[in-house]
């Protein structure tokens, strides 16, 4: 049985691994020799190839979003690229917002100060990548239908 980080491979031809701290120099062929009080045996040879990390691409962009004052504003961006990802979102290109750092940017609309632009920047060892803009307006009134967020909710029934 062929086994990768203690546990057993996929497949005993291939095995795949995200190590940070594997180099370009690390690439090679390897072979074990194991040894005990009966004699010792060689294992076949396994190639060791190393690629480059991939820098992060977006491949949705964040949409447009209007809601009310006290109900959720949602924006998100699908990328890909090597992992680990890390998201910075932004209100109006400079601000950054520090708990927004998912590939989802999901909060609650405290006032009307929160309309404007939101973006996100992307980043890996390998690079980074911006959004395009979305833009939150922010309508006044309760339209029917929508329904508030929990913590809004929360502070309303208390």
């Amino acid at each position: 049985m062929v086994f990768q980080h203690e546990h057993p491979a996929p497949q005993p031809d291939q095995c795949l691994t995200h190590d940070s701290h594997t180099q370009f120099t690390n690439a090679g062929t390897y072979s074990v020799t194991i040894t005990n009080s009966a004699g010792a045996t060689n294992s076949t040879f396994a190639t060791l190839t190393v690629l480059p990390p991939v820098a992060p691409a977006i491949t949705a962009q964040p949409k447009n979003f209007t809601n009310v004052v006290g109900f959720n504003a949602l924006f998100s961006v699908t990328v890909t690229g090597t992992a680990p990802l890390h998201y910075q979102w932004y209100f109006n290109t400079n601000t950054a917002l520090p708990a927004l750092t998912n590939a989802t940017a999901q909060f609650t609309i405290t006032s009307t100060n929160d309309a404007g632009t939101y973006s996100v920047i992307v980043t890996n060892s390998a690079g980074s990548a911006t959004s395009s803009v979305a833009l939150l307006t922010v309508v006044p009134g309760s339209p029917a239908g929508l329904r508030r967020s929990p913590a809004r909710m929360a502070r309303r029934n208390s």
